[in-house]
């Protein structure tokens, strides 16, 4: 098994002490109940819940796990079972009501949304019981996975032992992997609401990045159970597409360095024009014009990576163009900064205990359902694709190894679901942002038109990046993030107009960056110049979770892994 080289005894050992920590999956009571609602045979049992954390990796037992009993195909629920994991942080009050919350990926776990979503959401909606699922196929969900080819604490495999894992998969599931789809996962979302809820209670859906395709997907088959649901990052077939996700980072990275430019700050230090001095940065690289930052091991590719991972969250994307203009400048306290950074970007989390995330993620899953149903129909020419990368400022992956896993795969048949939409008249709330790399605006721009029905609204963030609820802070404190304070009043009365005056106390668009972040990042007082004293690190749950969530994007960019969705 090829191990990457950040690969240490010590996330290798927070692997295990998370894992065994989860007990019996998160002290999950495991339903045997046959099969659930929906569409199951017989008459399911009551759900056994039983005392668990809030936070997977965390202390306490105020939230309830269980793992439920569900079919592994639903079009033949008499046959084989499989488990599928679900959380609940109960509210308070007895007039409750259901707030389920679907994560990205495909791949990732309900584990990624407890301390950035959920814990926020309670304070805000301390009546509402919040649901987290881990979708079948990743977590404790029947987890996907190939353990000769992963290696504890990275969520990605090595492209190089894709081969034996696809054989590994062929051996152990056969057609049966073609069941770990989004259609069966959405049946399983609806069972488990039929399954809990009270009757007239509110049951309110929200889904994030690939979760709101997935919350699409369950409205196509449950038009009418929900009482709201919110899309945030939106996606659709064959726009969330594996074969297209870094050309999209490109042109939103580009967005980002053509405002850069408009600023009268940015553009001092890199001109009018900012993306040919990234130009000139990464032609350098490959001239050794700094032979500081290329003996770091820095090369274009490695540049575009960084470039990519950092444009990606709001707290770090004021990064790029400094290390833009410190790479062209070459003083010797640039490439220390640079090199400041890529320790800290390759190093195990500063926790100790790493993202439970990261253990739970599975990455067949979601390359089973991103290859089987996501891609674009009509993928362009390697060669053409591959020109596109060469010519790229900001890049993940590697074209020439996607197409050869997409041919690879043993893809499922998409079913009718796939490309439609859901013809709902219930309550919508869709939010996007105009700087998201991962599910651009224009993204939104062609999904929302399908959801005109009364009280569905679609509200744009300007110059917002992914995953608003966690990533939308306004200029007063405490900074309660405004697309989480506009969700929050959507679920309380989702037919009442959605107020989105917070957008106008955003965060400004800001190139000078957090001196805090300049020094955890790079070790200097400042994102851009040198002098005076660097910063104490941030602390906090916030700035800890952007830093690790540029860390791990980065790290599954060198696996050859697309970001997570």
């Amino acid at each position: 098994m090829k191990r990457m080289s950040w690969t240490t005894l010590g996330i290798a050992g927070a692997a295990i002490a998370i894992l065994a920590g989860c007990g019996s999956d998160d002290g999950a009571a495991s339903d045997t109940g046959g099969a659930a609602g929906g569409g199951g045979s017989g008459t399911p049992t009551a759900i056994a819940w039983s005392p668990c954390p809030i936070l997977t990796d965390g202390a306490g037992k105020e939230a309830e796990c269980a793992t439920v009993d569900v079919p592994l195909d639903w079009d033949h629920p008499e046959g084989t079972q499989i488990q599928v994991f679900v959380k609940r942080i109960p509210g308070t009050g007895t007039e409750r009501r259901q707030v389920w919350l679907l994560t990205g990926g495909p791949g990732g776990s309900g584990a990624g949304l407890e301390e950035a979503l959920a814990v926020p959401l309670q304070a805000l909606s301390p009546s509402s019981d919040i649901y987290l699922v881990d979708h079948r196929g990743v977590g404790r969900s029947s987890r996907l996975g190939c353990p000769d080819q992963e290696v504890p604490g990275m969520d990605g495999i090595d492209p190089n032992e894709w081969a034996a894992c696809l054989a590994h998969l062929d051996a152990t599931l056969g057609p049966d992997l073609g069941h770990f789809n989004t259609t069966n996962a959405a049946r399983d979302v609806g069972a488990l609401i039929e399954r809990t809820r009270a009757p007239g209670q509110e049951a309110h859906v929200y889904g994030v990045s690939y979760g709101t395709y997935w919350a699409q997907r369950y409205l196509q088959l449950f038009p009418d159970q929900p009482t709201s649901v919110t899309l945030d990052g939106l996606c659709q077939a064959g726009l969330c597409s594996l074969t297209t996700f870094d050309r999209w980072v490109d042109h939103v990275g580009r967005k980002f360095m053509g405002a850069c430019g408009a600023d009268a700050f940015c553009g001092d230090k890199l001109g009018a024009d900012p993306l040919a001095a990234m130009g000139a940065f990464l032609d350098g690289i490959d001239e050794k014009k700094c032979e500081g930052i290329t003996n770091l091991g820095v090369t274009r590719g490695l540049a575009k990576q960084l470039f990519a991972a950092l444009v990606a969250t709001l707290e770090t994307r004021a990064l790029v163009p400094a290390l833009v203009y410190r790479g062209n400048r070459c003083a010797p306290s640039d490439v220390a900064a640079f090199e400041h950074l890529i320790g800290f970007l390759t190093a195990p989390p500063a926790s100790s205990a790493a993202n439970p995330d990261a253990y739970l993620y599975s990455q067949v899953l979601s390359f089973n359902v991103a290859i089987s149903e996501m891609m674009e129909l009509d993928p362009l020419p390697l060669a053409e694709a591959q020109s596109i990368q060469d010519q790229a400022f900001f890049w993940t992956g590697d074209v020439a190894t996607e197409y050869a896993l997409f041919d690879a795969w043993p893809r499922y048949a998409r079913d009718a679901y796939v490309g439609k939409y859901a013809p709902t008249t219930v309550p919508m709330l869709m939010m996007n942002g105009t700087l998201d790399p991962q599910t651009p605006i224009e993204f939104a721009d062609e999904i929302a038109p399908n959801y005109t029905q009364p009280h569905q609204t679609f509200v744009a963030f300007p110059d917002a990046p992914h995953a608003l609820v966690m990533r939308t802070p306004t200029m007063d404190p405490p900074h309660t993030p405004c697309a989480l304070s506009m969700f929050a009043s959507f679920v309380a009365d989702p037919e009442a107009p959605v107020d989105a005056a917070c957008i106008a106390e955003l965060m400004p668009l800001d190139f000078h960056g957090d001196p805090a972040m300049a020094g955890a990042l790079l070790g200097a007082a400042d994102l851009w110049e040198d002098g005076g004293k660097a910063q104490a690190p941030e602390t906090g749950a916030r700035a800890d979770r952007a830093f690790d969530e540029v860390r791990r994007a980065f790290q599954r960019a060198r696996q050859g892994a697309p970001f997570p969705r």
